[in-house]
């Protein structure tokens, strides 16, 4: 016997879903199309849950989101995330990228003619802080940068070599200062204890820890290392102060004095 096949929804009759707004038939039946409130079961059993829709920032799809995660969830998915941070990241999108590719090449130019030896030191000079080192190279070429670059330091000992003398060339402008004071001086080599220099005058001893920089904003606590070694340093004379000295380029000194009551001001006495 064949079966009557009966319609479901009641086609005369149209209502709006509450919680996607779609359009939709009602099923047949008094009760069912005057209590329907929900297209489909699916919208049924997301309205038990709180959320909302949201569209996704790259591409527009709808995503359902939940209270919680509505400031997180900005993309539909991986491929849309990877795709914005694809263009944030790549050239002058940077948000963290404070100099533009004609800038790069317009300082690498000054650079190549000048004798400085290190390129961000020379950015540094003229007022860049955040260097892009390798938006850099993918400008100029790995080929101009290594023959511009390695030709004027040789190998990996003469760079060494070179932090070495920069050291000790602070040293001794620091024994100079001493000097002047009447001080008699004493240079630790290498740099293997707490001071790099120890200075004595009738009552009064001091040791130095130095540290030299080219960065213009770097502060005693940008050294925090050498800095809690020389306070960790008790066990002294009380006749004996421990000092902090940073040589900036271009700036001259700053000079500390480490105590128990904390970081003052050095004075000679």
């Amino acid at each position: 016997m064949n079966k009557i096949k009966r319609e479901w929804r009641n086609k005369s009759l149209i209502k709006k879903c509450i919680f996607c707004s779609n359009v939709y038939h009602p099923p047949i039946g008094k009760d069912k199309q005057f209590k329907s409130k929900y297209c489909s079961l699916n919208c049924l059993n997301l309205s038990k849950f709180k959320g909302r829709f949201k569209s996704c920032s790259e591409c527009g799809k709808m995503i359902w989101v939940l209270p919680s995660k509505d400031k997180l969830w900005k993309y539909c998915s991986l491929e849309c995330y990877n795709q914005v941070r694809s263009k944030m990241i790549k050239g002058e999108g940077n948000p963290n990228c404070k100099v533009s590719d004609k800038d790069l090449l317009r300082v690498w130019g000054e650079w190549k003619k000048s004798n400085d030896l290190y390129p961000a030191r020379y950015f540094l000079k003229l007022g860049y802080s955040n260097i892009p080192i390798l938006r850099l190279i993918s400008l100029v070429g790995e080929k101009d940068f290594k023959e511009n670059y390695y030709s004027r330091i040789k190998n990996k000992s003469e760079m060494s070599r070179l932090n070495y003398y920069r050291g000790r060339d602070a040293e001794y402008k620091c024994i100079k200062e001493f000097e002047k004071k009447g001080y008699t001086c004493a240079r630790t080599a290498g740099s293997k204890g707490v001071f790099d220099v120890y200075c004595t005058k009738e009552n009064d001893t001091v040791g130095i820890q130095l540290k030299r920089t080219i960065n213009l904003k770097a502060k005693i606590t940008s050294f925090k290392k050498d800095l809690n070694q020389v306070l960790e340093f008790k066990n002294h004379p009380t006749y004996f102060r421990k000092a902090f000295w940073i040589w900036k380029e271009n700036s001259g000194w700053e000079m500390y004095e480490i105590t128990d009551r904390g970081i003052l001001d050095f004075s000679f006495k």
